[in-house]
């Protein structure tokens, strides 16, 4: 398999640069998240190495289905994000007293990373309410800490009891403190300063690299006027069963057509099904009824197209318990030549529910180490 993590990792170094022209904005306010990450977040060997869920969405969805909460609860299924655990846990009204900010303010809310050393971007609705929020903690209990503009309630990873509060998201569940600064129209928040101060050290953003641009460009067409709900970014190693992720190289430089030798040979390897590839997003989608969409990058359009006819088939014969689904496959090119498998699975659920039951599939099936979907090469039996 190393043939096909060094295929990888040395895309996910390459300067975007000479192949970022021509690609497309994004999906709105998921693309605006993801330009709040640094670039170095695609060279981790995490399978799923960023989270997203859109806030105004979720509470435009719970508002139509009238949930008590405030927000769309039972939507939120793709939420490995430290900063909403508090407004899940102790619901609307004590979240907003706690946090000193209106759920209304707040975009989206995304994350990154394994505990403790977690990192959240509260997407917020302008530069003003950010700074104005990152002012009224620094005249309460936070003070500077660490590099300049990060700030803190406490020492790092302390235990603290008498401090926890249930729906307060400037302490955790052990009351332990957290650490901000702001990055334009959104705060940043870890454990750590030096998490705070890491994350927010480099220029290149993720939305900027070409395979992103390329996920981002396809989920941008099979969404047409909806809108990305939640979505998880993924890495190569996501669809690697029994892989060892230390035998990635993170560094290197190469051109399309090297890489594009390199994903030959890792093709050899892989053997049947699934062909490897270079990241991919799965996001749960709202249009007149939820969809499910799996994008995934590619050298070329021939690989995304084959790649999206067998995800299809793996779909029809794995996940038929998520429910009715009317499954559709395309491809969309992006810079350089890349190129992206899109395959969406449209659900049947009722509107009033604010439901997405593939959402809600999947997210159990990855969470049990059951989904084979998008697994690279033969499908386990």
């Amino acid at each position: 398999m190393r043939s096909i993590y060094l295929a990888t990792a040395l895309l996910l170094t390459a300067s975007p640069a000479a192949l970022a022209a021509g690609t497309g904005t994004g999906t709105g306010t998921l693309g605006d998240a993801l330009s709040k990450f640094p670039q170095s977040v695609l060279t981790s060997t995490e399978p799923m190495q960023a989270y997203f869920v859109d806030m105004t969405l979720v509470q435009k969805l719970g508002g139509e289905a009238v949930e008590e909460q405030g927000f769309a609860r039972t939507r939120v299924d793709f939420a490995m994000i430290e900063a909403l655990k508090p407004l899940m846990m102790g619901g609307v009204e004590t979240w907003k007293q706690n946090s000193g900010i209106d759920l209304a303010q707040v975009r989206y809310f995304a994350g990154m990373g394994v505990p403790p050393q977690m990192v959240s971007v509260w997407g917020l609705d302008s530069e003003a309410t950010a700074t104005s929020l990152l002012s009224s903690l620094s005249e309460g209990e936070f003070e500077p800490a660490g590099a300049d503009g990060v700030i803190g309630n406490g020492e790092p990873m302390k235990v603290n009891i008498q401090a926890r509060e249930i729906g307060n998201p400037w302490r955790d569940e052990m009351g332990r403190a957290t650490f901000v600064s702001q990055s334009g129209d959104a705060l940043v928040q870890s454990s750590t300063p030096d998490a705070v101060a890491g994350f927010l050290e480099s220029d290149e953003t993720v939305r900027d690299h070409p395979v992103v641009a390329a996920l981002l460009g396809s989920l941008d067409a099979v969404s047409d006027t909806g809108g990305v709900v939640q979505a998880i970014l993924i890495s190569p190693t996501f669809g690697l069963q029994n892989a060892d992720p230390s035998s990635i190289t993170l560094s290197g430089s190469v051109d399309m057509d090297e890489l594009r030798s390199q994903m030959a040979a890792a093709l050899e390897q892989a053997g049947r099904g699934v062909p490897p590839y270079f990241g991919g997003i799965i996001a749960d989608l709202q249009k007149d009824q939820p969809e499910l969409a799996m994008a995934l990058a590619y050298p070329d359009c021939s690989m995304a197209e084959t790649a999206a006819q067998i995800v299809e088939q793996r779909w029809t014969d794995t996940m038929a318990e998520s429910g009715p689904a009317t499954v559709k496959t395309s491809t969309f090119e992006g810079a350089g030549g890349l190129c992206a498998a899109a395959i969406t699975v449209a659900a049947e659920s009722d509107p009033t529910h604010a439901t997405n039951p593939h959402a809600k599939a999947v997210f159990a099936k990855i969470m049990r180490r059951q989904f084979d979907v998008l697994q690279i090469g033969t499908a386990q039996e």
